[in-house]
């Protein structure tokens, strides 16, 4: 347990802005399915579907920056395992 809190920094220090994209994306998401029930609406599943694979293709995106973008390997590792751990799930 204490190696894995060495090896990560302070959220704070975090880049937040994919978290927060996605974040909005999957608010709207939950909005939608809840309107879309209450109104029986079966062509919301094709918007749904959309907006799902709008967040996937962010997440393998910040994936994909986070694991071949050089940069102060020491700093940016540890504030991308609070990003990766807090995206997956």
């Amino acid at each position: 347990m204490v190696d894995v809190l060495e090896s990560m920094s302070s959220v704070a220090e975090c880049d937040k802005s994919s978290v927060l994209e996605m974040a909005i994306i999957t608010r709207e998401m939950v909005l939608l399915s809840v309107k879309s029930l209450q109104a029986r609406d079966r062509d919301a599943a094709g918007r749904l579907y959309e907006l799902d694979d709008k967040v996937d293709a962010l997440y393998r995106k910040y994936l994909n920056e986070a694991i071949f973008t050089p940069t102060d390997l020491q700093k940016q590792n540890k504030l991308q395992n609070h990003d990766v751990i807090f995206l997956r799930y």
